[in-house]
């Protein structure tokens, strides 16, 4: 097998525009979750810069060759989230507090879920004929 193929420009664009939204929101909210609990807010801010870490990488092009393992640590994040997130609201997990079903919250999950999906290009190899 060879190395991961460069996806196309237009995939790069927007797995970088999801990256910056998603990680720009987590941010954004990283003040108020430290109030509320100072180990939640360390993690909400800890996931939205490692999404705006990993666009960067994505972005630059002299980076290409840590774009397979950026792209796959950025989605081993994102479902980090989306887990932590939906066990918080269900289950109450860890702390038996459950948050609140947002539309920030709705929309943050369909970004990661998107955000994961648009990773698979950066990690999947091509086939060698030999």
């Amino acid at each position: 097998m060879s190395a991961a193929p460069r996806p196309p420009g237009v995939v790069v664009v927007a797995a970088v525009v999801l990256l910056v939204v998603t990680g720009g929101l987590h941010l954004q909210i990283t003040p108020a979750t430290l109030e509320e609990e100072t180990w939640v807010g360390v993690l909400t801010g800890l996931g939205g810069a490692s999404m705006l870490a990993a666009a960067v990488v994505l972005a630059v092009p002299a980076a290409a060759r840590l774009r397979g393992l950026v792209a796959v640590l950025a989605a081993l994040a994102a479902v980090g989230m989306t887990v932590f997130g939906v066990l918080s609201r269900t289950t109450g997990l860890p702390e038996d507090y459950r948050y609140g079903w947002s539309a920030f919250f709705v929309v943050s999950l369909v970004l990661q879920v998107a955000t994961v999906v648009a990773m698979v290009p950066f990690v999947r190899r091509r086939r060698t004929r030999r």
